[in-house]
């Protein structure tokens, strides 16, 4: 019984912490709304600006650093 209360403890807390690390697509959308107001679009791609979010949160791996700029740099390459 002892065994059992243990195991659903330590269960409990690697889920907990599995959670903390899983990166959150939105908290990273207010790079591609800067991108997407830095200019106008003159020349219309194969994916608008105004649907540039829900393509990459779709199709790119999410990316977080320490620092800010390199996280700018690695969505704004994706947003071109």
């Amino acid at each position: 019984m002892i065994r059992k209360i243990f195991y659903s403890i330590v269960f409990l807390i690697l889920v907990k912490f599995s959670y903390s690390q899983v990166l959150v697509a939105d908290s990273f959308k207010h790079y591609v709304d800067y991108f997407n107001i830095m200019e106008d679009e003159p020349i219309i791609q194969a994916i608008l600006n105004s649907a540039s979010w829900d393509w990459m949160k779709n199709n790119i791996p999410l990316f977080e650093s320490p620092d800010t700029s390199f996280n700018q740099i690695y969505y704004f390459r994706w947003w071109t």
